[in-house]
């Protein structure tokens, strides 16, 4: 019981085997649903993702040049 004298404890809640292969099948069930919908979407614009590839290889560039370069920031105590 809390500070108001209420149970904590919820009364027609599902026992947690059945609560936990209900979890699994949700888990599985969205997985799926996003795997074929990638598929079909990869499928069906090949064209425009092969198109974006050379931009992305651009864009990636300086991507990669600032995070690749943030620990060579030196403080002002460590020149010499």
């Amino acid at each position: 019981m809390d500070c108001c004298g209420n149970d904590n404890k919820r009364k027609n809640a599902a026992p947690k085997s059945v609560r936990n292969g209900r979890w699994w099948f949700e888990k599985l069930a969205f997985l799926t649903f996003f795997l074929v919908g990638g598929y079909y979407l990869v499928t069906e614009h090949r064209a425009h993702l092969f198109g974006f590839l050379p931009y992305a290889i651009l864009l990636i560039c300086p991507i990669m040049h600032l995070f690749m370069h943030k620990g060579h920031h030196r403080s002002s105590g460590d020149r010499k």
